[in-house]
């Protein structure tokens, strides 16, 4: 009989949800993956991914008619733990988008990475809208004016990654 561990290495293959992801970007099939935990503790910010995936908002808002204000962590901490699958994180700067009406529809906060191998950069630690809404170019103009912030900070550019189990990781 096999011991447990090593039946457990047979059947457990660490790279299966990269190659589920990569035979559906060859497919063209957006592929949506959530752990069990989020789908528990934050079913309501799947289900908006999901769709803000399909496209099926009810509010559609273009970023020029929003600006850019630098916020307190407060309000940064509550949008984001509200809004965002991974909460809120430690950031040094905090960037909401504000619309005439609707007030707070986005939140982008920027830090220095923990990481000193890229250089001299800010990293994007955190990026997230409103459920329900859409705001065409908006990611755009956050990342617009943390890097400008950035730079005048001293930062060379920006680093940001994309969690690849929502998206492609374009901000199309």
């Amino acid at each position: 009989f096999p011991s447990h561990d090593s039946a457990r290495e047979e059947t457990f293959d660490k790279k299966k949800h990269r190659k589920k992801y990569e035979i559906c970007l060859e497919k063209r099939i957006k592929l949506i993956q959530f752990f069990s935990d989020e789908w528990i503790e934050k079913e309501e910010i799947c289900k908006s991914i999901i769709k803000n995936s399909l496209g099926k908002n009810e509010k559609k808002l273009n970023a020029r008619d929003c600006k850019v204000e630098e916020i307190n962590s407060d309000l940064a901490k509550n949008f984001l733990e509200r809004t965002h699958i991974s909460g809120y994180t430690r950031s040094k700067r905090k960037f909401g988008l504000f619309h005439k009406e609707l007030g707070l529809v986005g939140v982008a906060t920027t830090r220095t990475p923990i990481q000193t191998k890229w250089g001299k950069l800010s990293e994007l630690a955190r990026m997230s809208f409103e459920s329900g809404v859409t705001v065409r170019g908006g990611a755009s103009k956050l990342l617009s004016v943390s890097k400008d912030v950035s730079i005048k900070e001293g930062y060379e550019g920006m680093l940001s990654y994309a969690d690849l189990r929502f998206g492609s990781g374009c901000l199309s």
